[in-house]
């Protein structure tokens, strides 16, 4: 049960449009663009800059993409990233925290 503490947002459209938009006070965020191979922008070092300032000291990332440049872009940005085994047939994902 959520105790009206919990709001979830969900980004559609041009993610550097949605998430510039956004409040800048995310604890938790989802990274579901797609493979980057098919969705490049959605990887970018200057979005994931963005997400990395919109998230609170402490906040975290989950997502399936492991790709080498997603994970650099993400430590780049200044997350602290870890690869973990994915799952429901994924080799692997990333997860990490903003210190």
């Amino acid at each position: 049960a959520f105790t009206g503490q919990v709001r979830l947002t969900v980004v559609i459209g041009a993610a550097l449009d949605g998430v510039s938009a956004s409040r800048p006070d995310f604890d938790a965020w989802y990274l579901d663009g797609f493979a980057p191979s098919r969705n490049p922008d959605m990887w970018s070092e200057e979005l994931m800059r963005l997400v990395f300032d919109r998230t609170v000291s402490g906040g975290s990332f989950a997502t399936y993409a492991a790709a080498g440049f997603v994970r650099r872009n993400l430590a780049a940005a200044g997350f602290t990233v870890e690869r973990r085994p994915g799952f429901a047939g994924k080799r692997e994902m990333l997860r990490g925290d903003k210190s």
